[in-house]
């Protein structure tokens, strides 16, 4: 009996001493969460395989909330999106590609919509601590944000290693220089200059399905810039000039680096076939190679700069999926709390990246896998760009018809971007 005494005065004094947690105070609920039940609907175009884990522990911290996602299929998202909230039967979380949000801010709800300093408010700060660079220049924007990265990607290199051995070539081009000397070794013609092996899938824009992308990269690079902001005029300077006649030079049959044409199979397909030496490309586009061709010798490497490239003059681009919440959405404070849970918690967001097989976005993450298989994309990331397009669908129809303008010779370089700038001012 003393002895139990003892050992429950010894309780008592530790509890007090807080060393023993059965006496502290716990800290105050958030006092804007909601207090009865909220029910959420999430859009993606992901199974629900990908969001399963972080939705789970996110309903076992919040009993009271229970989100539903629905799965959209990916032709035709953004439509029937905007169709479903002119409706008002829009979902409160969805996704949004980063290209998409000034096209789509009408229909956002920005973290600064929450009261300040509270739980769920997501502030830019945050936002440039926790991700690379090119996230706030996607999804801040005066002050607000407007949606939170689910992974990242960005464009690198992809080369075939038995035709760069075949030909003598030890290592991937880190300069274009370097790259265009490379596709003249690779490529072979016939006497009537028939391409018959290209040496890089480049200069085209009906079978290169990144052609859009891969000339913005160029334009970016150098330091370049394509516009000014929100509603700013897009004004294409001398970057864009020697972007798009580098590009297009690869496509032109009296150039000397001719290597490409539309007479190919579309730019993946021609790479996993052997017909050309390189292809620009997404990291998606492994899975892709593996699943096709498993035995396939390819190798990737960053996407090639200018030659004597001061860092902020390095660029890829950046195409990647996010999420935000609608401004119809009478539980908004829910959904920036369940979207902040998922993107900024590194151990959530490695639940979903995980299941779904993307690569990570928050910085942490991307720390952690340096040196590994990623590491190319992984780096690429730190120095991926873009612009602000008035209208992703759009903007990439119009630079593909300035490509195929240019290629053809319906127009020459600075005819297709003025034609190109005009058109797309008028998307403001």
């Amino acid at each position: 009996m003393i002895g139990a005494g003892v050992v429950v005065i010894l309780i008592v004094v530790l509890g007090f001493l807080g060393v023993i947690p059965i006496f502290q105070k716990k800290g105050p609920a958030d006092p804007n969460f909601p207090s009865g039940k909220v029910a959420l609907t999430m859009w993606g175009t992901e199974s629900m395989m990908a969001f399963q884990g972080a939705i789970k522990a996110y309903q076992a911290q919040n009993p009271t909330v229970t989100i539903t996602y629905v799965q959209q299929d990916a032709s035709g998202y953004e439509q029937k999106l905007v169709t479903a909230m002119a409706q008002g039967t829009g979902p409160d979380v969805f996704e949004i590609g980063n290209l998409s949000v000034p096209q789509y801010k009408g229909i956002m709800a920005p973290a600064s919509t929450l009261p300040i300093g509270s739980n769920a408010a997501v502030t830019p700060q945050m936002m440039a601590a926790a991700f690379p660079g090119v996230v706030s220049g996607d999804f801040v924007e005066n002050g607000s944000v407007y949606a939170s990265p689910l992974y990242l990607d960005a464009l690198a290199l992809y080369y075939n290693k038995d035709i760069f051995n075949a030909n003598g070539i030890i290592a991937a081009p880190a300069t274009w220089d370097d790259f265009v000397a490379d596709v003249n070794k690779i490529k072979r013609t016939t006497s009537a200059n028939a391409l018959l092996l290209s040496g890089a899938a480049l200069g085209g824009s009906q079978n290169i399905s990144d052609a859009v992308d891969i000339l913005s990269a160029l334009m970016l690079q150098g330091g370049g810039r394509i516009n000014t902001g929100q509603n700013g005029t897009v004004q294409f300077g001398a970057n864009a000039i020697q972007a798009l006649s580098f590009y297009t030079q690869f496509a032109d049959p009296t150039s000397p680096d001719y290597s490409w044409n539309d007479s190919f199979p579309d730019a993946r397909a021609a790479f996993i076939q052997g017909n050309t030496g390189m292809v620009i490309d997404y990291a998606d586009f492994r899975d892709v190679i593996k699943k096709q061709n498993p035995f396939f010798n390819f190798g990737v490497s960053f996407l090639p700069q200018l030659a004597g490239a001061s860092a902020s003059g390095m660029a890829t681009f950046g195409r990647y999926q996010g999420l935000a919440v609608s401004a119809q959405s009478t539980n908004r404070y829910v959904a920036w709390s369940f979207i902040k849970f998922l993107t900024l918690t590194p151990s959530v967001s490695s639940m979903y990246l995980t299941a779904s097989g993307h690569l990570p976005a928050l910085n942490s993450l991307i720390q952690q896998g340096l040196g590994g298989n990623d590491d190319v994309f992984l780096r690429s990331f730190l120095i991926a760009k873009t612009w602000q397009e008035p209208n992703e669908s759009e903007t990439q129809a119009i630079l593909t018809g300035a490509i195929g303008d240019v290629v053809s010779g319906k127009m020459d370089v600075g005819q297709a971007l003025n034609a190109a700038q005009n058109a797309l001012n008028n998307l403001w």
